[in-house]
């Protein structure tokens, strides 16, 4: 039985969501807004599942049971982990935030998730370069100057709500 690699997977389903998005570019959230929305709710949720993950492992090593890693490496995925976690919860409420109201106040929180998330892959890039770490870093690579320099946020979202 072969196994598939989860890379290839996550790529298949990536390349579905542009396809989606392309369909979907002249709607309000369409286009890359859309793949920005569903992108930052499935790193949230994968977040959140691989901080339990990790503190079990923790747990089970304070249990002196036999693992096949050191707790050195338990100890950076949490100190990865968390702070990604926070930043991508951030970006995940501005999110919500910003397709109830369309306020472009919420572009602030986004922007300012996005480039936690933007220093945080470098971190963990220069910690240890592996294919995993490059595809995480290019999700607030590339949101963060499309939330900064586009014309389309700007019209999706009312810029005359931010003085109010």
């Amino acid at each position: 039985m072969s196994q598939t690699n989860p890379y290839i997977v996550s790529l298949v389903a990536f390349q579905g969501l542009w396809i989606l998005a392309l369909f979907r570019r002249e709607e309000a959230v369409g286009g890359p807004l859309l793949v920005f929305v569903v992108q930052v709710f499935v790193k949230t949720v994968l977040s959140a599942f691989a901080i339990p993950a990790v503190l079990i492992a923790l747990r089970q090593l304070y249990r002196s049971q036999p693992l096949a890693f050191e707790q050195r490496i338990i100890c950076e995925a949490l100190t990865t982990l968390v702070p990604t976690f926070i930043a991508t919860t951030v970006t995940a409420i501005a999110a919500i935030a910003l397709l109830k109201t369309r306020n472009w106040r919420y572009i602030w929180y986004a922007r300012g998730g996005l480039f936690a998330l933007a220093a945080l892959a470098v971190i963990d890039l220069i910690r240890y370069t592996s294919l995993g770490n490059f595809l995480e870093a290019i999700f607030p690579f590339v949101f963060l100057p499309y939330f900064c320099l586009s014309k389309r946020v700007q019209r999706a979202f009312h810029r005359e709500c931010a003085r109010s």
